[in-house]
């Protein structure tokens, strides 16, 4: 286990793969995307869980996970990267009966300022270095980000 956060949330691990080993990840429910600008990661304010966390959603049905991060991180910041690059799947256990999900973890380079396009569900979006007080934030989003920041933000090319 890498964290936990109060809720019970642990993050397990961070397997990286490509997207034909990605299939092999179930359930696999969800896609995040980690914006990098200039060392700092954008992370967006989700109204409904009051606190900090980065861009992503739920996998729609029929839909393949990085279209998914794709829809999410334009509806939720407005931005349209040139590329995502799949980092790999990330493996939780959630709420209290700790039930086994998995997620999507692609990063992109973001050039743009982003802003909250979904204004019901995001109140701000905000390029993060990490370290200064932003207010609540997601813990296991932050552990996500900080184990990526650690090596360069790049894209595939």
């Amino acid at each position: 286990m890498i964290a936990a956060d109060r809720q019970g949330n642990q993050l397990i691990a961070l397997h990286a793969c490509g997207p034909a080993a990605l299939a092999g990840f179930a359930p696999l429910t969800h896609s995040l995307v980690l914006g990098c600008r200039d060392g700092a990661v954008l992370f967006v304010f989700n109204n409904w869980r009051q606190c900090w966390e980065l861009p992503g959603g739920v996998i729609e049905e029929g839909e393949s996970a990085e279209a998914c991060a794709r829809r999410e991180l334009q509806e939720e910041t407005g931005q349209t990267p040139a590329r995502l690059l799949l980092i790999g799947a990330i493996e939780w256990r959630l709420g209290k009966a700790q039930r086994l999900e998995y997620g999507a973890l692609f990063q992109a380079d973001l050039s743009a300022d982003a802003q909250a396009i979904d204004t019901e569900e995001i109140g701000a979006t905000r390029f993060w270095n990490l370290q200064d007080e932003i207010g609540p934030v997601a813990l296991l989003d932050v552990c996500l980000a900080k184990l990526i920041m650690a090596k360069p933000c790049r894209t595939r090319q």
